[in-house]
Order: C-alpha cells, then structure tokens, then sequence
C-alpha cells in the first residue's frame, strides 16, 4: 500500500492564499477590460472578461468551492488566466495607450505559477514539499538540457556551420550519441516530473516510521478486601488491608 495518504483536508491557509491571487487576477482582469473597451482593443475584451472570470471563479476556492477537488480547480483557473491574458495581451497589440503590457503580462504569469504551485502542494500533501521539490528540479533539468541544445543547434548559425564542418563518420556517431541522450534525459525527466503528482506504488514518498509506545508492566489488582475469622472466636473478623 501506498505509504502517502491519498486524500487529506487542504489546508485552509493554502485555499485562502489561492484565493486572493486568484481574485488579484480576476481584479486586474475588471480593469482590463475597461481599459481595453476604453481604448477600443475589441479582440482584448474578451480575453480580459475570461481573465475577470476564472480569477472570480478561482477566489471562491477560498470560501469552501469545490471540496472535491479544489486543487485541479486552481490548476484549471491558473492555466484559463495564463491563456487569456496571453491572447489578450497579442489582441491588444502587446501595448495600449502607448504603455506596454508586457509587465502586466509578467506579473499574471507569476501569478499563475503561484496558482500551480498551491495546486501542486495541495495534490502532493504539504507534508511531502521537499520529495517533490526535488523531483521537479531533478526532472526540470533533464528536460530543459536536450531542449535547450536543440535550440541553440537551431538557432545559433556558429553552431550550425560548426557541426556541418565535421567528417559525416564523426558527425553521425555524435548524432546517434546525443540522440540517444536526449530521449533518455526528456524520458527520464517526464518521468520524474509526471510521477511526482501521479505516483506509482514504487515512487510513493517514505513516511516517517511511527513511534512505538512504550510497553508498560501490568499494573496488579488490588487484593480485596476478605474478612477472616478469629480462630478462638469466630465471630470475630479481621479486614486485610490492600498490598
């Protein structure tokens, strides 16, 4: 059996900080649409209603929303936010009035991402913050590697002309190298990454083992209270006292 409790009650402080970002960018996203109906940025509206919406819809998580699952509630919420206010922020021409809003953008995204985290946390258990923290840095890592030197291979023209200088023998050795690299560390890394929040048997984090309680000696009876006769009287009675 699985050593992580499968279900648990979400901590009340974590609902009630998902709830006031959500509400932050459900706030930010009122305004927007003011100020994109304002300056007549008709395919931002919209997107800016959505961002209004699911942060609405993201700060009743705090008040006791969807107890089934409230962690793939803030996950929904977060990814809806991040999509909208991106197309909003193509639709209204990555500025308006004249002032970029590519800082706008940043700040949802970071609330976005503090969104996913509460969910993560929520999924994981708060208990098991640091075996998950690792897992992700671990699997992030082997992801990013390959994909960032397929992109500095894809973009870097040096890099380009740099393996064509190379004689086709080597060149399709460290080819067939870094492909099979590349689909061990992007494995791998998946693997680390999705087993974090959906874990098998084997990849269940250790609980800590359970204190045993002391044994304790049985703690005698008290003898009963006998009356004994006299043997030169026997009307006559003695009461023992307990030992």
């Amino acid at each position: 059996m699985a050593d992580r409790p499968t279900s648990h009650e979400p901590p009340r402080t974590l609902l009630q900080a998902a709830g006031a970002l959500a509400f932050l960018a459900g706030a930010s996203g009122i305004v927007g649409v003011v100020a994109t109906t304002v300056h007549a940025a008709w395919f931002a509206v919209g997107f800016e209603a959505m961002v209004a919406l699911s942060g609405l819809m993201g700060a009743m998580v705090a008040f006791g929303r969807f107890r089934e699952s409230p962690a793939a509630a803030i996950l929904y919420v977060a990814g809806a936010i991040f999509v909208a206010a991106f197309w909003s922020w193509i639709g209204a021409g990555r500025a308006l009035g004249g002032v970029s809003l590519t800082p706008l953008l940043m700040g949802r995204a970071v609330v976005c991402a503090a969104l996913a985290a509460v969910s993560g946390v929520l999924t994981i258990g708060p208990g098991h913050v640091v075996w998950a923290f690792r897992r992700v840095a671990l699997g992030a890592v082997l992801v990013a590697a390959p994909t960032a030197g397929l992109a500095v291979l894809t973009l870097s023209a040096p890099a380009r002309a740099a393996i064509a200088a190379l004689h086709p023998v080597p060149l399709a050795a460290l080819g067939a190298l870094a492909f099979i690299a590349a689909v061990g560390m992007l494995s791998s890394g998946a693997q680390l990454l999705i087993g974090t929040f959906f874990p098998s048997d084997d990849e269940q984090p250790a609980s800590a083992p359970a204190q045993a309680s002391p044994v304790r000696a049985p703690t005698p009876a008290p003898r009963s209270l006998e009356p004994t006769a006299s043997a030169t009287n026997p009307e006559q009675a003695t009461i023992l006292p307990p030992r």
